[in-house]
């Protein structure tokens, strides 16, 4: 393969946190250390201030106009985008989400700006890969002019992402599943973070969600990470006079912003009608390079949303040798077994978890034996294996 320029576009990067942020990340560092060139368009950061930068190797410019909340202005995309594909040149344009626009109650005004990128790198005669993380489960109409263009690769970072596409039709000219990937050493000999170590005890079992708490979108309790059944579970517990227990969940980005105060009322009434005071400790924001250590800090994951993809955070939780507690639904069932190498719930049903949790604090044996399964299977999902597979798509393309 001569053309060893990749461009990668996200709505968000580095050091903006998520699960297709993360995984974005790991292919672009992977591909720099195998002698790519790598560079990134993503969204601007908090300051606003749109530039060009370096890290760890990886160009990245940073665009206003990559924003699925605003209405963008065709010829600004068209004069720029046009000049950075001129600049590097690159052999593949590869979006992640390019597919599903974020951050906006309003999908079509993200769908605008994609159709528009779309057709400018189209017209270069660059070809195009979309990296779906997401499986369309809402909004489906709105999305449905993304997911008909003839995209020339369409990756699924899972079987469930791949089988809702299906579904739902796609004109993308090949689909390949390309499970995420992780860097299991990194994880699996992490120490915990200083700001966990304080809750960690013989008598005290941690429960960790390093899912949002809020949702970026609307600010309101985050429905899809379903954290309310956690709430819920976890006031069962207190009335059956289970105690030993402390669970440690992640404010994010709307904690500090205008709609902040109505968020923290929401969640003090919560803790005040399930009695847990005490028992829930917040953490502001989480910078990505230390969640190997809170989940280090930890002894079960415990996150039942109601649907994932793929599930990253799981697959980082059991590299970490941690028990994890997800929903009968998604991709997590393509690598968790239930009560071998992690756990499943009704997404519905507080009652179970709550069973299912009493029993694990209770008996550290059990999640011991869970947690060094996962820790040995999580090692089959390398960032390695996710490039070689991204490789072979890339020489073919090309």
């Amino acid at each position: 393969m001569r053309n060893k320029s990749i461009l990668f576009f996200g709505w968000y990067f580095y050091p903006k946190v998520g699960g297709a942020e993360t995984i974005l990340l790991s292919q672009a560092r992977e591909l720099v250390s195998r002698g790519y060139k790598v560079s990134v368009i993503a969204s601007v950061l908090d300051n606003n201030d749109e530039c060009d930068q370096e890290i760890f190797g990886i160009k990245i410019f940073r665009r206003s106009y990559i924003d699925s909340r605003l209405p963008q202005n065709p010829q600004v995309i068209q004069q720029d985008l046009s000049m950075i594909i001129n600049k590097i040149k690159p052999g593949i344009f590869h979006f992640h989400n390019g597919s599903y626009p974020s951050g906006a109650p309003d999908k079509s005004i993200g769908v605008k700006t994609i159709l528009e990128i779309f057709q400018i790198v189209k017209k270069l005669g660059v070809p195009i890969i979309e990296h779906a993380h997401n499986a369309q489960l809402k909004d489906p109409e709105v999305t449905r002019p993304l997911r008909n263009l003839p995209w020339d690769y369409l990756i699924c970072v899972s079987n469930f992402v791949r089988q809702e596409w299906e579904k739902l039709g796609t004109n993308a000219k090949q689909l390949r599943v390309i499970h995420n990937g992780i860097d299991w050493q990194l994880f699996s000999t992490a120490t915990p973070e200083i700001s966990i170590t304080k809750y960690m005890g013989l008598n005290t079992t941690v429960l960790f969600s390093p899912a949002r708490l809020f949702s970026l979108t609307t600010g309101k309790l985050n429905k899809q990470k379903n954290l309310k059944l956690v709430f819920d579970a976890l006031g069962i517990l207190i009335k059956k006079k289970i105690e030993n227990f402390v669970f440690i969940s992640i404010f994010n980005e709307v904690y500090g912003s205008k709609i902040s105060t109505t968020a923290k009322q929401l969640i003090d009434t919560i803790i005040k009608e399930k009695d847990l005071n005490g028992k829930v400790k917040f953490i502001h924001i989480i910078s990505p390079d230390k969640m190997p250590g809170f989940y280090a800090g930890a002894d079960i994951v415990c996150v039942p949303s109601l649907y994932e993809t793929f599930g990253l955070m799981y697959l980082e939780a059991m590299a970490a040798g941690k028990v994890v507690i997800a929903s009968n639904t998604g991709g997590p069932k393509e690598y968790i077994r239930n009560n071998e190498n992690g756990f499943f719930v009704n997404p519905t049903d507080a009652q179970e978890l709550a069973n299912l949790l009493s029993n694990l604090i209770q008996n550290r044996d059990r999640l011991q034996k869970v947690g060094h399964q996962a820790k040995i299977d999580a090692k089959k999902y390398s960032i390695k294996k996710m490039v070689d597979e991204l490789e072979k798509i890339y020489v073919e393309l090309l």
